[in-house]
């Protein structure tokens, strides 16, 4: 697998280039000589770790230091990151019943967020998500310690379960279309919805 990484603000988008220090903004999908692809998904992490980014009031991109609290024009300003992975082949679609194993046998007593992985496997997490994890092609929102949404009354409930396998296949789904990773929802899909319909309705 190769790994990518890209900034967006919803309007404009730019690309990581080759010497890791510049950003190239782009108008099409398309892979570019000079582009930097990478086989070490660490390598994404720590450049998501160096700095923020913004557009500033000339319309260009300029770095800024990491920082935790924004005001809302600062906010406005901000890009995200953005991260692809480009492989030749996807594993089968996500499995229910190891969604349904993952939830039955996690620890209760903790905070945890379900995640989907790049291999297609559920895992429960508890650590904060500071950065877009290459790994990871959609997380929910956190779970509660002693909240009863793990364990084994909440591996019976299917409605629950449901809730939560359809939108992760529809994130799935997404992500095999276009190789973007870190999805996120904090709200769940319809039981038994059908991914598709959702992706294209």
């Amino acid at each position: 697998m190769k790994f990518y990484l890209e900034l967006t603000n919803g309007e404009r988008t730019f690309r990581m280039q080759s010497n890791k220090k510049s950003w190239k903004e782009i108008f099409s999908r398309e892979l570019l000589p000079g582009d930097f692809i990478t086989t070490d998904p660490y390598d994404i992490i720590k450049l998501q770790k160096k700095k923020w980014w913004k557009i500033n009031e000339h319309g260009a991109l300029v770095a800024e230091k990491r920082k935790y609290m924004f005001s809302s024009m600062e906010l406005s300003q901000r890009l995200y990151y953005r991260v692809f992975v480009l492989r030749e082949a996807l594993p089968f679609l996500p499995v229910r019943e190891q969604l349904e194993s993952v939830i039955r046998y996690g620890n209760d007593r903790a905070d945890n967020a379900v995640v989907l992985t790049i291999d297609g496997l559920f895992e429960l997490r508890s650590c904060p998500f500071t950065v877009h994890d290459p790994f990871i092609v959609a997380s929910f929102e956190k779970f509660p310690a002693t909240g009863g949404f793990i364990g084994e009354e909440a591996a019976k409930d299917k409605k629950y379960l449901d809730s939560i396998y359809w939108k992760a296949v529809e994130f799935w789904v997404r992500h095999s279309i276009t190789g973007e990773t870190n999805f996120f929802s904090d709200e769940f899909g319809c039981e038994g919805q059908n991914p598709l319909y959702a992706l294209f309705a």
